[in-house]
Formats: structure tokens, C-alpha cells, sequence
């Protein structure tokens, strides 16, 4: 999320340039400069390679036809790659002009997103419609396996630049949205360290909701080869986020094919079963998660 914030803000500390650009446009301002600056603060503000493919200065607007993020050199095991890319990227000036906002749309991975900043840093505002994750190379990544999906986001935060305070502060927000026709595939590693065959797990949807604070909040609810929620919170360490507490409850039903997929690892999940339905509280922190027997009211 920090991550993803760093973008945006980069955008809209870039924008003040390619509006430079525009009134130089008349004196032949060259736009693959303007695009070699806007690609430096973007790197410098997200600390991730940026690519940039050229930048279409108009008199309503600043488009950006293909914009994309490749591979960190800090992800040492990771292929080199392009792990997500951005296309049609547009930003028109009236919102800046009169409403003193970025407003950002564009098109990812057979998907819609806009985006809006207050140029205060009061304000951001998010949304997603379509994004199918099998689509980017970043769904890839993770080394016990991939995950597709269509997904659907909104959300917003207040007060955002409280996180690049020393010491960093958790600002407040909230978020829903759902991932539907998911589909997990394990690679065969994983698989042969589980000891289950489970060559795919599939879920009609997962749908979620929650709040950004000093707690991050979620209610996640599954559907498809197991049904159930996840709920509860995580006290967010903003300075080691590995030492963020969990407090979750787990409650989860699976069907015959995927008992008989998981194999001996159904057999572990019996200590955690209330008839039918497993149940699991989730406690200690990130780094050193406890995971006991719920409550089976």
C-alpha cells in the first residue's frame, strides 16, 4: 500500500513538470525528456525500475500511452521482469486547475482504474473495476505459485503523508471490493512439501471490506471449493511490520473433492474442526503467527 502511494504522489509531484513541458511546447519542449523526468521521480519516489513509453502533451490533458514497473534489484530470487503495466494513462488539468486535484484514469491488465490526490496530500481516493490478475506478470511471482482472478477495488485514505513522518504514522481510510473466477495454482514444490495433491483451488469469489488505522480491519468472506470468513484485526507496527499483532478468526467448510485433495493435511485440520466446519483464531504476530482451535459457537 506504502508502495502504491508513492506512485500516485509521484505522479502529482511530476505533474508541475509536464505542465512546463506544455508551455514549452511552442519552443519545441522535447516530450522524451519530459518522460526521462517523469520516470526518475516516479523510480525515486516508489523505489521500483519505471519504464516509460512517451508522453502526448495536449491542451485538456497529459497522456501517457504505456507506463510500466519491472522487477526490483533488491528481489534477489525474482526474474527480471515487467510485473505490472499501465496503459492509456491520462491526467487533464481542470480538476488541478479548479479543485486543486490530480485526477488519474487509465486502463491495467484488461481493467479500469481512476485515481484522485488532493494536492495538499489530504486526500486519496482509489478505484478499480476489472483488473484480471492472471494478466500481470506479478501474480507470478510468489514462489508457491499463481494467482488469477478479476478484481474489483475501492477505497481511500485521509491524511496519506502521515506515513512518510518521522516516526511514520498510520493514516485512517477504509476498503471493499471482491476477486471473482479465482483460481490458485500451487507449484509442485509446494505441493510435495505440503504432501497434498491440489493441482488448483478455485473460488467463485472472495469478497472483503475494512478500515486502515492504528488497526487494519478486514471481513473476508469465500466462496467456492470452501466457503467461510476470515475476520478480525492486525495492530500495524508502521516501524517493523513484522511485529504487527494478529487477532483472526477463521471459519472455513470444504467440499468432499477438496478434503480428498489435501490429503494428510485434512487429517490435521480434524484437531480444528467443530463438526464440519474448521475453525482456527490466529494470534502473536506476522513474523511468529500462533494458531489455535476457535470457537465453535
Amino acid at each position: 500500500m506504502r508502495w502504491g502511494l508513492r506512485i500516485l504522489f509521484g505522479l502529482v509531484g511530476t505533474l508541475g513538470v509536464a505542465l512546463a513541458g506544455l508551455i514549452g511546447l511552442g519552443v519545441g519542449f522535447p516530450e522524451r525528456q519530459l518522460a526521462e523526468t517523469l520516470a526518475r521521480h516516479l523510480q525515486a519516489q516508489a523505489g521500483i525500475p519505471v519504464e516509460i513509453s512517451g508522453i502526448q502533451l495536449g491542451w485538456s490533458r497529459i497522456t501517457v500511452p504505456e507506463l510500466a514497473f519491472r522487477t526490483p534489484p533488491v528481489w534477489l530470487e525474482a526474474p527480471s521482469m515487467r510485473l505490472a503495466v499501465l496503459e492509456s494513462l491520462e491526467l487533464p488539468y481542470w480538476p488541478l486547475l479548479v479543485f486543486q486535484q490530480v485526477q488519474v484514469s487509465l486502463r491495467s491488465h484488461g481493467g479500469e482504474v481512476q485515481a484522485s490526490a488532493k494536492l495538499d496530500g489530504s486526500v486519496v481516493d482509489l478505484q478499480m473495476s476489472g483488473v484480471e490478475l492472471g494478466r500481470m506478470p506479478l501474480s507470478a511471482v510468489a514462489p508457491w505459485g499463481t494467482v488469477a482472478g478479476t478484481l474489483s477495488f475501492e477505497g481511500n485514505l485521509v491524511e496519506p503523508l502521515l506515513w512518510q513522518q518521522t516516526p511514520p504514522q498510520i493514516p485512517q481510510g477504509d476498503f471493499s471490493g471482491s476477486l471473482r473466477d479465482v483460481r490458485i495454482q500451487f507449484k509442485a514444490a509446494t505441493l510435495e512439501q505440503l504432501g497434498v495433491a491440489l493441482p488448483e483451488l478455485t473460488l467463485d469469489e472472495v469478497g472483503f471490506k475494512g478500515t486502515i488505522g492504528s488497526n487494519l480491519t478486514a471481513d473476508v468472506q469465500f466462496k467456492g471449493m470452501l466457503t467461510g470468513t476470515l475476520s478480525g484485526w492486525v495492530r500495524l507496527n508502521p516501524d517493523r511490520p513484522q511485529n504487527s499483532l494478529l487477532n483472526l478468526r477463521v471459519k472455513l467448510n470444504l467440499n468432499p473433492k477438496l478434503r480428498q485433495q489435501l490429503g494428510s493435511v485434512a487429517l490435521l485440520l480434524r484437531g480444528f474442526q467443530c463438526g464440519t466446519t474448521v475453525s482456527l483464531k490466529i494470534e502473536g504476530t506476522v513474523a511468529q503467527p500462533l494458531t489455535k482451535k476457535g470457537e465453535c459457537a
